[in-house]
């Protein structure tokens, strides 16, 4: 499925109603390090094969700001080409995420490990 939505605000409500009409519940066994196959808190909701456009970007502030803080800073970790674990997105949302450090204070795993060696690849390609 593929939208176009005009601004931000309007590709928020749609891909919430989007969710619940045909979102897919998603039961995972683990996070990083943490067995959560008993725990309904760890459930979500997933769209496979869902993509979309914002072509207006002028209602942007008016998101979330945490949210968007969040978003922003764990997208520039991710695509960062330096090793990024567990870095400083988290901690804007460290009620959430510290749960999930391992000893060594970092996750077993982060996105930016697991995609930052492919970019340069993508953007040659």
């Amino acid at each position: 499925m593929s939208r176009i939505f005009q601004g931000c605000i309007e590709a928020q409500k749609e891909i919430k109603r989007d969710l619940f009409h045909t979102g897919i519940q998603v039961k995972s066994n683990s996070y990083q390090n943490k067995d959560v196959k008993d725990n309904e808190d760890f459930d979500s909701t997933e769209i496979q094969g869902y993509s979309y456009i914002i072509l207006n970007f002028d209602d942007l502030d008016d998101l979330d700001r945490l949210a968007l803080k969040w978003c922003m800073a764990e997208h520039s970790e991710r695509i960062s080409s330096k090793y990024v674990n567990p870095g400083n997105a988290y901690k804007l949302r460290r009620d959430l995420w510290g749960q999930f450090l391992n000893d060594k204070g970092e996750f077993d795993y982060s996105y930016n490990e697991r995609i930052r060696v492919q970019i340069r690849e993508i953007i040659d390609e």
